[in-house]
């Protein structure tokens, strides 16, 4: 069972549709006790989640919802930076937190490994080992009625939704397999496009309170992914959206998703008799009458725990408990209880003290009569006041010292030790309780505090393979959990790398700072690869692979870069390659650098992150004429579907897996100035592409590579006059972020060709 009020807590520190007091919270808490239905929603990875329906169930039907995703995202590229993909994985974790508390939701992570394909022997291998067993414990612990599978954004040959489909289908119970879950969900939705024997969720509603539609609120909580703004840009801008029923069979025609959800026994039904008189009487704005009807409400779930105690089912255990937590946020509500309860640090490392600070509070009764409970503190060896107590009479102000526990998981840095973890925070629950000789003045006011966790330093390689050639550098960053400040060096000396070092300073608590440690070498012509480790100080901070590259760079190669992401991937291997290199900013284009080039690459996104760009565009297209090329990268966004000012190529999201086989119909693309072979495309990691190329209808293209088959191409170029635009959608990225040697040998031939 989930403590509940750490979605609210956490709704309350991220969104305003959720606050403690005043008329929208007992509007919300109204709603809220009107259903005891909980809904899962399945999702490959953060943002693929259906955020207007999880919306329309959460703030206008009272539904708990929970997102459980498949993979942390660390596959799909961000589309304002070039990050690697676990710094990737990490920031999408952070960002569907955020994204869900704005809306009241919860997330958890189930922390498979992403695969772009989920087709063949190796899908089914993930699909048993991991997604079935991992779903399985997430079904026994959030006790669903109803589950919602999201519809995937990338392609249909990747078949995530359906893989997560047959997972769930086992984990739940709905098959022969007798490892299920001992908890099964009533009903199974699947995401569909299409309204034919669907159930419809329309998220156009105007909010009673909040006097705005559902779906602007889910497109609010729709902004908070960054990372993919681009790429997804019109997800939230759809209000209807259909699920078909595929659990207990496709044929009972549900025709709605919560209708009879949960079914109540005769003793949850007297409970929820007295909870709908509390409700109609604070219709009826008899407020001290609802109280009254609150408290024995209360009463009746209480004496069903007691009397019953070891003979609840199930679902009248994860029922009661909603309606408890319910009722008493209702009670708050009624009387306007609130505090203002908060943590002097957000991020701390083990065995560290911070402060709760309860600063103002607003009680119908005297202070004196009122105490604070930390229900979890003694069991989880956190420690209040130097105490083993749990319970502390509160006096306002109030100020408690809480030292954490000294063996503590560890979820920050996200991208180095939250990546396993399946929740984004490690809450401290608390209870600000009020018990009087009258029960209609008694009162339990909920909270919680999310914590981040983590070491007291820590560092993160961010170039985690360099070259051994002279200019390189290793980039890493460096936080401080801690309260102590830190001024030391960086270093690296072994038997390729020679003597580098930097200094480095951390002011203080959350510090983090990016720093640039240029490498040296004791011999640049050595081959293979090596692992050395970077040093602060004395001790051992991480370690990074430095590797040697075999190609050919054509020497009379003058690229020009446009982007939008500077210091990114393209940029830093157009250095490490050490091709002559005129990055386009904006008095560059001004001064039409670009017909100093041989080549212009447009980077990925560069024409929604560039604005600046449009000024020059007829002048490059002039410069294609007269015998200019221009390689082209997927772009997303508004600017990026139209392709402009590339009419002649579109991209829509269409990944392929790595172990896809790549055909290169174009010789002369395979000899010049690298001779490329079959090796040198294997050993490719996360995808073999990342984009459709669709040409514009009428456009004369030359194939230069593409999947086997005749499915996507990779590589097509169009002519204009003497010149040419080549759309390339290989999932070159991921490969030179690691300076994969084949990929890097392709990158140069697509310079020279």
């Amino acid at each position: 069972m989930f403590f509940y009020g750490a979605l609210l807590s956490a709704a309350g520190e991220l969104s305003r549709y959720f606050p403690e007091r005043g008329p929208a919270a007992l509007h919300q808490r109204e709603i809220d006790l009107g259903t005891a239905a909980t809904v899962m929603v399945l999702a490959g990875e953060p943002g693929e989640e259906d955020l207007a329906t999880m919306t329309e169930l959460r703030m206008n039907r009272g539904a708990r919802v929970v997102a459980v995703y498949l993979t942390n995202g660390g596959g799909t590229a961000s589309d304002d930076r070039d990050e690697i993909p676990y710094v990737v994985a990490g920031r999408r974790k952070e960002e569907s937190y955020r994204a869900l508390a704005t809306i009241g939701c919860l997330p958890y992570y189930l922390n498979c490994r992403d695969i772009l394909n989920g087709a063949g022997a190796t899908a089914e291998e993930w699909e048993r080992d991991s997604v079935w067993a991992r779903l399985t414990e997430a079904i026994n612990r959030f006790r669903p009625d109803v589950v919602l599978i999201a519809e995937e954004w990338r392609s249909a040959v990747s078949g995530r939704s359906a893989l997560l489909a047959r997972a769930c289908m086992a984990a739940a119970g709905y098959s022969r397999d007798p490892g299920a879950a001992p908890w099964k969900p009533l009903r199974v939705f699947m995401e569909v496009d299409s309204a034919e024997g669907s159930v419809a969720v329309n998220s156009r509603r105007l909010h009673p309170y909040w006097k705005k539609t559902l779906l602007e609120i889910a497109g609010e909580a729709w902004r908070e992914y960054a990372s993919l703004r681009l790429k997804l840009g019109s997800r939230p801008r759809e209000p209807v959206h259909w699920y078909r029923e595929v659990a207990p069979a496709p044929s009972s025609g549900a025709h709605s998703l919560l209708g009879g959800i949960p079914r109540l026994t005769k003793d949850l039904d007297r409970v929820g008799a007295a909870i709908t008189l509390a409700l109609q009487l604070e219709s009826k704005k008899e407020q001290k009458n609802s109280l009254v009807a609150v408290a024995e409400a209360l009463a009746r779930i209480e004496n069903l725990m007691v009397t019953r105690r070891g003979r609840l089912d199930p679902l009248e255990e994860r029922v009661l408990a909603r309606w408890k937590d319910g009722l008493e946020d209702f009670r708050c509500s009624l009387d306007d209880v609130g505090a203002d309860v908060q943590p002097s640090d957000s991020i701390l490392a083990e065995r560290q003290v911070f402060f709760l600070r309860v600063k103002s509070v607003h009680f119908p009764v005297p202070a004196d009569k009122t105490e604070i409970f930390f229900p979890t503190a003694g069991e989880n060896s956190w420690v209040i006041n130097e105490s083993r107590n749990t319970h502390f009479p509160l006096k306002i102000p109030a100020e408690f010292r809480v030292l954490s526990p000294e063996k503590l998981p560890w979820n920050y840095p996200v991208s180095l030790y939250g990546l396993g973890s399946s929740e984004a925070r490690t809450s401290i629950p608390y209870f600000i309780v009020h018990r009087d000789t009258d029960r209609t003045r008694n009162f339990a006011l909920r909270g919680e505090i999310p914590l981040l966790i983590g070491p007291g330093r820590a560092l993160q390689v961010l170039t985690p393979v360099v070259r051994i050639t002279s200019g390189e550098e290793l980039t890493f960053r460096l936080y401080n959990i801690t309260r102590q400040p830190m001024k030391a060096e960086a270093w690296v000396k072994d038997s390729v790398v020679a003597d580098s070092r930097i200094g480095v300073f951390l002011s203080g608590k959350d510090d983090v700072t990016l720093n640039r440690l240029p490498l040296s070498w004791v011999d640049t012509t050595r081959a293979g690869d090596h692992v050395a480790e970077i040093r602060i100080g004395r001790v051992r901070a991480g370690q990074f692979l430095s590797r040697s590259l075999d190609l050919r760079v054509d020497s009379s190669v003058v690229a020009g870069l446009l982007t939008g992401m500077p210091g990114g991937i393209l940029e830093t291997t157009l250095r490490r390659l050490h091709v002559r290199l005129v990055i386009l900013d904006s008095s560059a284009m001004r001064a039409r650098m670009w017909e100093r080039c041989t080549v212009v690459i447009v980077d990925r996104n560069a024409l929604a992150l560039r604005p600046d760009f449009g000024k020059g565009a007829a002048g490059i297209r002039q410069w294609i004429e007269a015998g200019g090329r221009v390689l082209l990268f997927p772009q997303h966004g508004a600017q990026g579907d139209s392709a402009q000012p590339f009419p002649e190529f579109r991209f829509e999201n269409d990944p392929a897996g790595p172990g896809d086989t790549v055909d290169v119909p174009d010789a002369d693309f395979g000899r010049n100035p690298n001779t490329l072979s079959a090796s040198d495309w294997e050993g490719w990691q996360v995808g073999r592409s990342t984009d459709r190329i669709i040409a514009q209808r009428g456009i004369a293209t030359g194939l230069i590579a593409g999947l086997r088959g005749g499915r996507n191409p990779l590589v097509l170029r169009a002519s204009d006059g003497r010149g040419s635009v080549t759309a390339v959608a290989l999932d070159l990225g991921h490969q030179l972020e690691t300076l994969q040697s084949g990929a890097c040998r392709i990158f140069v031939n697509l310079l020279s060709r």
